[in-house]
């Protein structure tokens, strides 16, 4: 009775949990569906130079808003670009050189960005990040 009991209860968390984590990782999809996510380092001269990153989406649900993003340690507000299609998610780190002022802000989480829906704030992981050729200004 004990066995059969048991072999039930695996065989239900087998194929339930699966399911229910699907259903946790599946909520960006439903949301916004990322197309692309690259970067560009760029230089105009030794002290202003720094990184583009660009991240691309389409089928955004109304609603979202994107707010920051974090890349290579550092936090820094999103700049959004929007046509018909598809929405830009555009980050600018600047060097520490750099005469202008940096809005970034340090942080130990990893690449992401973040967005908040219906009041509740949300964090996408960055995989597979492209990277373009520098641009000379």
């Amino acid at each position: 009775m004990k066995r059969k009991f048991w072999q039930q209860s695996y065989l239900f968390l087998l194929f339930v949990i699966p399911g229910s984590c699907s259903i946790l990782n599946n909520q960006h999809e439903k949301l916004f569906k990322v197309e692309d996510t690259y970067y560009q380092s760029w230089m105009v001269n030794e002290q202003e130079k720094g990184i583009n990153i660009f991240i691309e989406v389409s089928d955004v649900k109304n609603g979202v808003l994107f707010d920051s993003i974090i890349y290579r340690g550092m936090q820094i507000p999103a700049t959004i670009e929007s046509n018909e299609n598809n929405v830009v998610i555009k980050g600018t780190f600047l060097s520490t050189s750099a005469r202008i002022e940096a809005n970034h802000s340090p942080t130990d989480k990893p690449d992401q960005f973040s967005y908040s829906y219906k009041g509740k704030h949300h964090f996408y992981k960055l995989k597979d990040i492209r990277r373009e050729n520098m641009k000379y200004y």
